[in-house]
């Protein structure tokens, strides 16, 4: 849910409504004002909730517990996270190192994902994949030198943030990048910078604890939910297999991806599938603004 907030009054009022249906997450974006994110912050507080912002500065200061990107959109020109060469500075690490703000990042290295079996292969992406990614994602070429020193640099800058004790998970922009291969690809661009274990906690336990869901979920121990995925091949030595995913466990049932799949397989579907790629291509051919374009490149 999004609504456009322009004053802390009108925050009041919202923040009811939030109470009504039950909200489990607030997120201030960057136009807002700041009296708005004080409000937001307060009775996330409140909710006992979690919350975040795009912005570390002001963000930090109103009480809103996180940023969601290590940088990103952003409209005022003192509350930059990065210098112009994508480094971050070093009161960056000083504010998410202490615990006081923890930190999602989202780096969108789709281009690690290029020519996957694992992501690009399969009824998982054949069928499942939302139409307006296909195309680019098949056609997507490995990163170019250039590119991966700059993914570097950013998962470089997460590296040290962790180091200095910071709470850190890994996020995506999805819709705005492709569902599930953006997860894989940043979680495999994290690996060039931290331990493949430092990377599994980033989309595991670190992310149940910023949720306030690490009592059920987030590590395998009793008493947790059975919430697990059992894949083909160790991440400890190679993060690609995470993605390799042969069974699905949720309350304890397993599942397998035919079972998962079949839903969304009939003949009927796939034909529907087939007819909206063309269509969708062919639109994209004529004009390129119809065409996916990545949201953000690494390090935003």
């Amino acid at each position: 849910m999004s609504r456009g907030i322009r004053t802390a009054a009108i925050a009041d009022i919202e923040v009811t409504r939030y109470a009504a249906v039950d909200i489990d997450w607030i997120k201030t974006y960057v136009r807002d004002p700041i009296p708005a994110m004080n409000r937001f912050a307060a009775f996330a507080q409140q909710m006992g909730i979690p919350s975040g912002t795009h912005l570390l500065y002001p963000g930090a200061s109103t009480g809103l517990q996180g940023i969601t990107h290590l940088q990103a959109t952003q409209r005022m020109g003192y509350g930059w996270a990065k210098s112009p060469t994508g480094v971050a500075y070093q009161d960056v690490n000083a504010l998410v190192g202490l615990g006081q703000v923890h930190l999602t990042e989202t780096l969108s290295a789709n281009f690690l994902a290029a020519q996957s079996p694992i992501l690009l292969g399969g009824d998982r992406f054949n069928v499942l994949m939302p139409i307006p990614y296909v195309s680019s994602l098949l056609a997507m070429q490995p990163g170019t030198p250039a590119q991966l020193a700059t993914l570097k640099i950013a998962t470089d800058d997460d590296a040290r943030a962790i180091a200095a004790g910071a709470l850190f998970a890994q996020g995506t922009d999805v819709p705005l990048n492709p569902p599930g291969v953006t997860n894989h690809s940043n979680l495999m661009a994290l690996g060039r910078s931290m331990s493949n274990f430092q990377a599994l906690q980033a989309i595991t336990i670190n992310a149940a604890k910023m949720s306030f869901k690490d009592k059920d979920l987030g590590t395998v121990e009793v008493g947790k939910l059975a919430d697990l995925t059992i894949v083909d091949g160790d991440p400890m030595q190679d993060l690609k297999y995470a993605a390799a995913v042969h069974w699905v466990v949720k309350n304890g049932v397993v599942y397998t991806l035919d079972q998962i799949i079949a839903p969304f397989k009939s003949q009927v579907q796939m034909a529907a599938r087939r007819k909206a790629l063309v269509a969708f291509d062919k639109a994209c051919k004529e004009d390129s603004r119809n065409c996916y374009a990545e949201a953000h490149s690494a390090g935003d």
